[in-house]
């Protein structure tokens, strides 16, 4: 162990404190505020704890770092945790059941800092709630669960029919053969331009009577969970 390692402890041991804390108070979603409480982490390390060139190793640590943040803000959560299993902790783990001829991060107290501190995030990420999808992958779930096929989607709205080769051409269909699936308010059939009086959260059939206008069958809604829309 170095000679500063009770220095590097208590380094340790205050940012943890600090850490668990920020997870505590934000225990619904903020995974990336461990991720930042990481990057302090090793930025305030002393470079005696570090294998050799501890300014290209605290870099390159940060950069992954980051790229895990940026992984859980696009909802790649299992990527994020395995990153941080398998390219981060194992590069200070060596004191604590690792290979120590991976380690970057070379003192045990140091080591153990920042290993409590990537658990933890690992677990925040694991009880973190299911990533939103956007709209229209949550209509086509809808659509496939319920055996039929999807056509296509356009702003606001996917078309479902109930027998594989129909297409949106076949709109005067019934709500038992095609579906318009709504998650914009005014989204409507894509072959037929104009101003539709639909509404988000609904299902509707073709045109009642079988005429391009704002006469689509109201079929009923359909879950939408709380998709986000399509950007």
């Amino acid at each position: 162990m170095l000679k500063n390692s009770s220095i590097v402890k208590q380094t340790v041991i205050i940012l943890l404190i600090l850490s668990i804390t920020l997870f505590v108070v934000n225990i619904n979603g903020y995974a990336t505020t461990i991720c930042d409480d990481i990057n302090n982490c090793i930025q305030n390390l002393p470079d005696e704890v570090f294998k050799k060139n501890p300014v290209q190793y605290r870099n390159a640590l940060l950069n992954k770092i980051n790229a895990v943040t940026e992984l859980i803000e696009e909802c790649r959560n299992q990527e994020a945790i395995n990153k941080l299993s398998n390219d981060i902790r194992s590069k200070a783990d060596g004191s604590i059941g690792g290979n120590p001829k991976n380690d970057w991060i070379i003192d045990s107290s140091a080591q153990a800092g920042v290993c409590d501190l990537i658990d933890v995030l690992i677990t925040n990420i694991q009880s973190l709630p299911a990533c939103l999808e956007y709209c229209s992958e949550m209509a086509a779930a809808w659509c496939e669960d319920k055996g039929w096929f999807v056509d296509s989607s356009s702003a606001g709205v996917l078309v479902c029919v109930s027998t594989e080769g129909m297409t949106a051409a076949d709109n005067c269909g019934t709500c038992e053969e095609i579906n318009y699936v709504v998650w914009e308010d005014g989204a409507g059939d894509p072959e037929c331009n104009g101003t539709y009086s639909t509404q988000a959260g609904f299902v509707y059939g073709g045109h009642i009577p079988c005429t391009c206008a704002d006469n689509l069958y109201w079929c009923g809604p359909w879950d939408m969970q709380g998709c986000e829309p399509n950007p």
